[in-house]
């Protein structure tokens, strides 16, 4: 008869608490705003905002509805998206600032809901839309539907069926990228 003094230990991750807050930027003035948070691509909510996140690598990014433009961290990071390193409790603060001149791109499905999608401008990736970009002059423009079995290209909301297509932006300029819903029932 054999016995077995084998003993199984259960080690849970640790949790630490990730605050996230953002302010904008506008002519010397620093005011609060609200904004969407997104932690390893999945929304957690708006700002301020509190989380217990477990411990490890994660993916952050913020998103402001226009015509905010994302401008850095409060520690001094400039990505967003941006890994942090949850070993401890965190405290975050996004600074935007209210652009009078660029290009505000937002993606919606012919029922007026956000299409998750993907912003690029000259084939660089400036966000998650919807997105807020301080350029002027002429760019090539497109949106990259994160989730194509749901949504089909429809066209822009000048009416511009191409994606991508050129765009010159003179002032402010806000368009949809306007997809149809062809996944099931809402």
């Amino acid at each position: 008869m054999t016995i077995s003094n084998t003993i199984v230990f259960t080690v849970s991750p640790r949790y630490f608490s990730l605050t996230v807050d953002s302010k904008a930027i506008e002519d010397g003035r620093v005011y609060p705003i609200t904004v969407s948070v997104f932690i390893d691509d999945v929304y957690a909510g708006n700002t301020p905002l509190t989380k217990k996140i477990a411990e490890g690598m994660h993916k952050l990014y913020v998103s402001a509805e226009p015509p905010y433009s994302f401008k850095y961290w409060g520690d001094g990071v400039t990505d967003n998206p941006r890994t942090i390193n949850i070993t401890s409790d965190i405290t975050l603060t996004a600074y935007f600032k209210y652009i009078t001149e660029g290009l505000a791109v937002d993606a919606r499905d012919n029922l007026g809901l956000r299409v998750p999608a993907e912003i690029y401008v000259d084939g660089k990736y400036v966000g998650d839309a919807p997105v807020t970009v301080e350029i002027k002059g002429l760019h090539t423009l497109e949106a990259r539907c994160k989730m194509p079995w749901l949504y089909q290209w429809y066209r822009w909301s000048d009416g511009v069926t191409a994606n991508p297509r050129s765009i010159d932006v003179v002032g402010y300029v806000y368009i949809v990228a306007e997809y149809i819903y062809i996944g099931g029932v809402y």
